[in-house]
């Protein structure tokens, strides 16, 4: 180093310098000047030089710090705002699950009640229709009875009228009775005569 500063030290220096110097010792000693000052200036060089290299450190150290914090703010705050998305579509899927819930509660509930309904309906209408039925049934047989029971008197009444009564033994108003006595002469035994007004009745005067 020190021989590459002795090498640039002659290089600057004016030729001037060694034609007017012819002493040996004072060209060492302006030699030697020049080295100190250059030496010197180098090492202000070198001093500034690695003061601006710490500083550029701090700076890169600060803006590296404050780059970290920074990004552990924004870091915090994704999260935090992660979180609360979270939550909010936490409780927005229980309160539809619970909405679900509580409609399929309802509508099974709505359900039931219709079945209810149907069934008592349909009960009752079962309830009517088997009294219905058994009305019908019961009317039907007391209509059979009755039937039965008029066709029963009917029966002894012309066997009655059969017995009182006989053909050709009659055959003029005048000879009858009853209106019932006519009526049997006039259909039983076709005596016309005794419809003499052609009315379909016989003796006006007996059946009125």
């Amino acid at each position: 180093m020190k021989t590459y500063l002795l090498m640039l030290l002659f290089s600057l220096m004016p030729l001037s310098l060694f034609a007017e110097t012819a002493d040996e010792k004072t060209l060492g000693d302006k030699v030697g000047s020049w080295y100190d000052s250059a030496k010197e200036k180098a090492g202000s060089a070198y001093d500034k030089s690695k003061d601006l290299a710490k500083d550029a450190y701090d700076g890169s150290k600060d803006m590296a710090k404050g780059a970290a914090e920074g990004t552990g703010k924004l870091y915090d705050a994704a999260k935090e705002k992660t979180g609360a998305a979270y939550d909010a579509s936490k409780d927005l899927g229980k309160k539809a699950v619970d909405g679900s819930k509580n409609m399929a509660k309802g509508a099974a509930e709505g359900t039931g009640k219709l079945y209810d309904a149907a069934k008592e309906k349909t009960g009752s209408a079962y309830d009517a229709s088997k009294d219905l039925g058994k009305k019908a049934v019961d009317g039907s047989k007391n209509m059979a009875t009755g039937a039965v029971e008029g066709s029963k008197n009917l029966y002894h009444k012309g066997v009655n009228t059969l017995k009182k009564y006989r053909c050709g033994s009659k055959t003029k108003c005048e000879q009858m009775q009853s209106c019932e006595e006519a009526q049997f002469f006039f259909k039983s035994c076709g005596v016309v005569s005794l419809d003499a007004s052609k009315t379909g009745k016989p003796c006006p005067a007996l059946c009125q």
